[in-house]
This record gives C-alpha cells, structure tokens and sequence, in this order.
C-alpha cells in the first residue's frame, strides 16, 4: 500500500540538543519557527539512558525540508544539526565483499618487487637438473 502525499513525514535527527531541555520545549521552539512538527522524541541507547540527539517527526511540506538546509535554533542554543536518518541498504554485504576482494587485489599488485625476483630464482633453481655424484 502507497501513502497519501498529506500522510508522509520527515524525518530529522537533531544532535547537541542537551538532555535538560525537555522535548516538550523542543517541539514548541520548533513550531514557533513555522516547522510543521507532528511528534518529537528523544533517543536512548539500549541500556535505556537518554542521548543528545532527538527524533523530529515534520509533516512532509517545503518548509519542513529547510529543516537541513537551515538548521534550528533550539531554546536559544546554536550549533545544533540536523541530519536524515540513515537507511540500510539491502545489498550492503555484497558491497563489502567486493570492496575486500578490490583491496586484496590492490595489495597483490603493490607488493615490492623483491619478492617477485625471490620467487624466480626459486623458479629457477628448481628447474635445474642436479647433478649427482657418483664415485
């Protein structure tokens, strides 16, 4: 199922929010800077303590969109970003795969040359009769 254009949000992670302002406050400053916010959420790690980032849910808008371009100012305090939240991609071990597989090669063909003239004389020596002496 599709959603409606007026459904979609937008998602905002906005990092250095201190953990004392509430999101309440957040929620508040954001919409008195004409941002069309729907919910706001601070994050925790697993263990349950809070982080300085917060979640900022926007209704989809050209104004909700500047919220990367322009960043907030949140309770007075600058120095605040936004940024979208990342999205795993599907293919990303192939990715890693191929890209360990790029380097290995690149290794294989910098390696000093030495090592390549001690595999010929080994070539080399093998490849000579020996010569046995009998009495």
């Amino acid at each position: 199922m599709y959603a409606l254009a007026e459904e979609c949000k937008i998602k905002a992670i906005l990092r250095n929010i201190l953990l004392e302002i509430s999101t309440y406050c957040i929620k508040f400053d954001l919409e008195n800077q004409n941002y069309p916010v729907f919910a706001v959420h601070r994050m925790h790690r697993r263990d349950g303590t809070e982080i300085v980032l917060v979640l900022a849910v926007l209704h989809k808008s050209d104004t909700a969109k500047d919220i990367f371009k322009f960043p907030p100012r949140v309770c007075g305090l600058s120095g605040i970003t936004a940024e979208a939240p990342y999205k795993k991609k599907a293919a990303q071990g192939n990715v890693s795969v191929a890209n360990y597989a790029a380097t290995q090669l690149k290794i294989a063909m910098h390696r000093p040359a030495v090592s390549n003239t001690t595999n010929l004389t080994r070539q080399k020596s093998a490849n000579v009769p020996k010569i046995l002496a009998t009495s």
